[in-house]
């Protein structure tokens, strides 16, 4: 979405969708996704581009009760300058750092030598790592780009993907 909005001009029409589905964190770790219950402690967050915005309020939502719900947030973006929310999740994991862990990936670094995390596509090992193992206790969410969430479903197929 952000290449389109980069190119838009005044007057320009934009048609969107969603959400597709609902997600509701109850507390001591219920969830509620599209009207369903589910009892999990460790959830992964896969989020490209814009698709940061949904995340960061569930965050922001689920630090509210103060559980000690995992939290994995993989954010892929094509370049450093383009993370949307970086303060703000990086504050988020300062004051939580046993709750919350991010890992950023871009296509390229904008400084390599200063850049702590992955670059390049999102790869198995690079979810394997930074997502919860699959199990009765975990699931993740993808939001991004649709070939993105495809990719996604297809590396980690054991998962519950939501």
């Amino acid at each position: 979405m952000t290449q389109y909005l980069e190119t838009m001009e005044e007057g320009d029409q934009l048609r969107m969708s969603g959400p597709t589905s609902k997600r509701i964190y109850k507390g001591n770790y219920n969830w509620i996704i599209s009207k369903k219950p589910y009892y999990r402690s460790k959830v992964g967050l896969v989020a490209g581009g814009t698709g940061i915005a949904p995340f960061y309020q569930l965050i922001q939502e689920v630090v509210k009760f103060q559980d000690p719900l995992e939290i994995s947030l993989v954010y892929a973006n094509k370049s450093e300058k383009d993370i949307l929310l970086k303060d703000e999740l990086e504050e988020l994991q300062r004051r939580h750092p046993e709750n919350i862990k991010i890992h950023y990936i871009v296509d390229k670094a904008d400084h390599p030598e200063t850049w702590d995390y992955d670059t390049g596509y999102l790869t198995k090992d690079i979810l394997e790592k930074h997502l919860p193992p699959p199990g009765d206790d975990s699931m993740v969410f993808t939001v991004g780009p649709k070939p993105m969430n495809q990719l996604v479903r297809k590396l980690i197929p054991e998962h519950l993907i939501v």
